[in-house]
């Protein structure tokens, strides 16, 4: 069953085209990780779904209407999105807080949400006392606290170190396995692209258009072995080859 479909989705700035007949159907529950060029639109993509942009042409079509009021953005510079007057708790329930729950709830539920996910992180510091990696945590937590019915993510790892970026990307499927979200997620990395997701879709040069949509069928729990075995590797081989034949 799909969560939401996009028809035919337009988006043009200052008269030059930059998503083009976009057409994607996502499965409730599913990860989905989109992958293209640097430029090519995954932002404008995210931000047309979260509804912060109104696409010049084509629709979105929800299975229930309420769905799309719980949505989570982790933004791709996320360090920007945390408040350094806030302690690290603060900020984690600033969505708790808009919707009225009180100090004390808020930092309750915060304390069961870094119990629950296994999160050693001084909820009494402040961002800028926090690692790259730490800080990225930070805005995942604050982003599923209101336990959002669709969890996206715009390059949400690109800043961090190998070691660090694969303890995030184990993270971030036993919270999406958790909290039984949709999540979409933009990488620029092609190996995590595929190791994160159920299906790939692979975006191509401006106008973009997708071409590629590639269901990964690896089983899960999912671990660094996977990333070399024969599926695997096929399933790189593939979508690389629609990608590099974009480039020409």
């Amino acid at each position: 069953m799909n969560l939401l479909s996009l028809s035919n989705i337009h988006k043009s700035f200052d008269g030059i085209p930059v998503l083009k007949d976009i057409n994607l159907n996502v499965e409730k529950g599913s990860f989905v990780s989109i992958f293209g060029p640097n430029a090519a639109g995954k932002t404008t993509l995210l931000n047309i779904i979260s509804g912060l942009l109104e696409p010049d042409g084509g629709h979105i079509e929800w299975d229930d209407e309420s769905s799309k009021n719980k949505v989570s953005y982790v933004f791709q510079n996320y360090r920007e999105t945390l408040f350094p007057w806030m302690r690290v708790w603060e900020n984690i329930s600033l969505p708790l807080k808009l919707q009225y729950e009180n100090k004390t709830e808020c930092k309750n539920r915060v304390e069961e949400l870094t119990t629950r996910f296994k999160i050693n992180i001084d909820l009494n510091k402040y961002p800028y006392e926090l690692s790259g990696g730490q800080q990225q945590l930070v805005a995942i937590l604050r982003a599923v606290i209101t336990n959002p019915v669709l969890l996206m993510l715009d390059e949400s790892f690109s800043a961090l170190d190998f070691a660090r970026r694969l303890e995030l990307q184990q993270k971030i499927l036993e919270i999406w396995h958790d909290i039984k979200a949709t999540v979409i997620f933009i990488s620029h990395d092609l190996d995590e692209a595929i190791y994160l997701a159920d299906e790939v879709i692979l975006l191509g040069n401006k106008p973009t258009t997708i071409i590629n949509k590639q269901k990964i069928d690896i089983e899960r729990p999912r671990s660094s072995d996977h990333l070399v075995n024969k599926q695997f590797v096929a399933y790189k081989s593939d979508l690389l080859e629609s990608f590099l034949a974009t480039q020409e």
